[in-house]
């Protein structure tokens, strides 16, 4: 839709009911969370219904995606910030006082940057609230691969009743695929919220699935100051759900992931003054074409150094064409172990490395899986 077609009828904002599972929407202020303001009404939040026995209450998990222009690259940036806390209600919940940051870093300059965490654990004693704030020494950086560095933090004095919130900020030059935003986990969750502020001269395709409901209250356009002297407009989104029950493993299903209410951003398009208009993904063959060209996609499978040194001794003369499959197959199934993690492309640049490292994500496994197929024709 074109922006001057534009036109903002109604605003409702999303408010959580006070029974733990039910649902609205009503029009009313908008909710705001403040780092270290816990109310004492907090401490005495309990689970109830299906989810009774839960180990931990999210209390709130807030996000806000918005647009920058970059200091170093002179062109847009993303900011990614988010506001968490937890209600601890049982010795099975302590592990979520260990916190942990995923940070993309890609072969050239371009990367994702952690500006800020605050981070404290608030515990009732004697009728006072005791505040303990994130220890310097209780701050770790793990390089896991190439590609992605791991920010991690652990809180301390975590007790059953205990409070925790994490609030951070991140700035990603990877403007092609915005940071999605969860609405469900393992645990219940009383207000989740997401609001995204994208510029006028970009365009998004966002993918809004699960089965559960998520609001969108709030669509319409605002007045953003991207260069001094410049007024431009963005495009305000808000998502919401409240009361959202645990996710909890169901038989026969392969992959909760697909059940998750979840939202998703990819940039379709770029339309900047005095510029062409540019279409990133308008067919299936640009789509291809990309994929075939990224280095931890299609680049990845065609790396076949490492095929052809294993597939002698995988297929040992085997010419037919199902045998030979299934050969390969239990080749990767023995020799790679899944981390539990899903991913689209690979973490790796080669298979060689997957293979030497014996585990890695989804894409590593299945790409790891076609390089070897493909080797074998």
């Amino acid at each position: 839709m074109q922006k001057n077609a534009l036109k903002f009828l109604t605003l409702v904002l999303c408010i959580g009911v006070s029974s733990l599972y039910a649902q609205t929407t009503t029009p009313t202020v908008k909710r705001e969370f403040k780092f270290g303001k816990i109310s004492p009404a907090d401490f005495e939040v309990k689970a109830s219904g299906q989810d009774s026995a839960a180990s931990a209450i999210k209390l709130f998990d807030v996000g806000d995606c918005y647009f920058e222009i970059g200091h170093s690259s002179g062109g847009f940036v993303y900011v990614f910030e988010r506001h968490i806390r937890y209600k601890i209600l049982n010795k099975n919940g302590y592990d979520l006082a260990n916190f942990k940051v995923e940070l993309y870093k890609s072969s050239n300059s371009s990367k994702e940057d952690l500006n800020s965490m605050d981070a404290a654990t608030y515990n009732m004693v004697d009728g006072k609230m005791v505040t303990s704030k994130l220890n310097k020494d209780a701050k770790f950086t793990e390089e896991f691969n190439k590609n992605y560095v791991i920010k991690k933090f652990a809180l301390p004095n975590v007790k059953e009743g205990s409070i925790i919130e994490f609030k951070y900020k991140i700035k990603s030059d990877f403007i092609f695929t915005l940071r999605g935003w969860r609405f469900q986990s393992d645990i219940p969750t009383l207000w989740s919220e997401y609001n995204v502020k994208i510029p006028e001269y970009l365009t998004y395709k966002n993918n809004l699935s699960g089965y559960y409901q998520v609001d969108h209250p709030l669509h319409q356009n605002v007045n953003a100051t991207y260069v001094p002297g410049l007024a431009s407009n963005a495009v305000y989104d808000k998502y919401c759900a409240a009361n959202v029950p645990a996710l909890k493993d169901e038989p026969y299903v392969t992959t909760m992931d697909d059940y998750i209410p979840k939202i998703e951003f990819e940039l379709r398009a770029t339309n900047f003054p005095g510029e062409l208009y540019q279409d990133y993904n308008g067919s299936w063959t640009k789509i291809i074409t990309s994929l075939s060209e990224d280095e931890n996609f299609g680049s990845f499978i065609n790396k076949n150094g490492y095929a052809k040194s294993v597939l002698p001794s995988i297929l040992k003369g085997e010419k037919d064409t199902l045998a030979s499959l299934k050969l390969i197959f239990n080749y990767v199934k023995n020799n790679l172990k899944w981390n539990n993690e899903y991913s689209k492309y690979a973490n790796e640049t080669n298979p060689k490395s997957i293979f030497e490292k014996k585990t890695g994500t989804s894409a590593d496994l299945n790409l790891a899986l076609l390089s070897l197929l493909k080797e074998a024709n």
